[in-house]
C-alpha cells in the first residue's frame, strides 16, 4: 500500500490524495489516508470524505506501521515491530518543489509533503478528475449559483486573506488588488459581459476595497465546513482569477467549461524562499502583480 499523510487545508489535501494516486497505480498497489493530523490540527478541517474518493483510512493496526515520529503514541509502533511487521519507508518532500525523484518510491511508502504540481500525477488526471467530484448534493444556494454562473459569461476570483495576513513572516506572498485589477479587466477586453464572483475567507474587506467596472457578487453563505462548495462553485466560472493558494488552484484545475481562461500569479512567494517553478500549470495566463514590481523598480 502507498500511505498519504493528510494534513493541512483542502487544496493541499487534494495534492497529497492525487500524488497518492499517482505512486499507487505505478506500484500497481492501493492508496490508504493518514488523517491523524486533524485530531491536533483541528482548524483546518478534514473535507476530502465531501468528494467522491475511492481511498480508505488506514485501520488501527495498520496506523502501528507508520514511521514513529507520526505516531500519536510512540510506544505503540514497538509491539507491532517486534512481531515483524515493517515499518513503512518515509518519503518526505525535502526540498519544497518538484522532482523526478520522489517518483522512484515503492510500495508501502509513507508520504509526507505538499506535492504542488500537476506534474506529480501525469497518469491519473482523469481518474482524479472523477474523484474530485462532490459526493453529495450541494445547499440550495451553491446550486443556484453554480447554475448562473455555468449559463453566463463568469469570472471567478479568489482573494486570500486570514493567515496571509496575521502569520508573519511567511514565505508566500500577500496579492495586491492590482493584480485582481489587472486579470478581471483582461478578461473583460475579451468578455465585456463578464460578471465577477469573488470567493475569500475576508468577504467583507473584499466588499470594502474591491472595486471593479462590471458587476460583483459577494459568495457569502460558505464557510470552512462547506469549503468544497466554493471550490465548486468556481469550477462553474469560464475564466478565473486564482491566488497563490492551492484551493484556488483545485478550482481552477477541475473547471468544467471549454476554452476557459485561468490567470494565476507568476510569482507565488518571495525571492530566495520557496520553489514555485512548476506550481503553476503551463496553459495558464501568468500573471506579474504590478504592486511587487512597483517594489522592486
Amino acid at each position: 500500500m502507498i500511505v498519504a499523510r493528510i494534513e493541512g487545508g483542502l487544496g493541499n489535501q487534494l495534492f497529497q490524495y492525487a500524488f497518492g494516486t499517482q505512486l499507487a497505480k505505478v506500484n500497481d498497489t492501493e492508496l490508504v489516508l493518514d488523517l491523524s493530523c486533524y485530531a491536533s490540527q483541528p482548524q483546518h478541517g478534514y473535507l476530502l470524505d465531501r468528494f467522491s474518493i475511492t481511498a480508505r483510512e488506514l485501520s488501527p493496526q495498520e496506523r502501528k506501521r507508520i514511521p514513529a515520529r507520526y505516531q500519536s503514541d510512540r510506544r505503540s509502533v514497538f509491539p507491532l515491530i517486534s512481531l515483524g511487521r515493517k515499518e513503512l519507508r518515509r518519503l518526505r518532500e525535502r526540498p519544497f518543489g518538484f522532482a523526478e525523484k520522489y517518483f522512484s518510491a515503492s510500495d508501502d511508502s509513507f508520504l509526507v509533503g505538499y506535492w504542488q504540481s500537476e506534474r506529480y500525477f501525469p497518469s491519473v488526471e482523469s481518474n482524479i478528475l472523477l474523484q474530485f467530484r462532490p459526493c453529495g448534493p450541494m445547499s440550495l444556494e451553491s446550486a443556484r449559483l453554480r447554475e448562473k454562473m455555468l449559463n453566463a459569461s463568469s469570472i471567478a476570483i479568489h482573494i486570500r486573506r486570514g493567515d496571509y495576513i496575521t502569520d508573519k513572516p511567511m514565505a508566500i506572498r500577500n496579492l495586491s488588488l492590482s493584480y485582481y485589477r489587472t486579470c478581471v479587466l483582461s478578461q473583460l477586453e475579451k468578455r465585456p459581459d463578464s460578471e465577477v464572483y469573488v470567493f475569500s475567507n475576508d468577504i467583507p474587506w473584499c466588499q470594502d476595497n474591491l472595486n471593479l467596472p462590471c458587476p460583483v457578487h459577494f459568495v457569502e453563505h460558505t464557510d470552512n465546513a462547506t469549503a468544497h462548495e466554493d471550490l465548486w462553485l468556481m469550477t462553474a466560472a469560464d475564466s478565473m482569477v486564482i491566488a497563490n493558494s492551492t484551493f484556488s488552484w483545485w478550482g481552477a484545475y477541475l473547471g468544467e467549461r471549454k476554452e476557459r481562461t485561468v490567470y494565476a500569479p507568476k510569482s507565488w512567494y518571495h525571492a530566495n524562499t520557496l520553489d514555485d517553478r512548476f506550481i503553476n500549470c503551463e496553459h495558464w495566463v501568468h500573471v506579474s502583480d504590478p504592486a511587487v514590481e512597483r517594489q522592486a523598480a
